[in-house]
């Protein structure tokens, strides 16, 4: 499992595709992802709980975890994604 609890903010994209090494719990204190955040078939159940903007896209696929699909809408509904909310495969 990958560990980066210091982490607070990535100043460009973060892409995450497929690697179910890293999940929420991996960057727990991750506020701000100021690109593209590629999250589809990734460990990720759940947003990260900090996280508060992501200044481009939301990349997930239809069969991800069902609640971070609704979690990623509501953070969208938000305004919290500048990109929108775009399903992959």
């Amino acid at each position: 499992m990958i560990q980066l609890p210091s982490l607070t903010h990535i100043g460009g994209d973060f892409n995450v595709y497929g690697n179910l090494s890293i999940n929420e719990g991996s960057v727990p204190n991750l506020e701000v992802i100021k690109g593209d955040f590629i999250l589809a078939h990734s460990g990720f159940r759940n947003l990260p709980s900090r996280l508060n903007f992501i200044g481009g896209r939301v990349i997930i696929s239809p069969s991800d975890d069902p609640g971070l699909i609704k979690q990623i809408r509501e953070a969208d509904a938000a305004g919290k994604i500048l990109g929108g909310v775009h399903f992959c495969d």
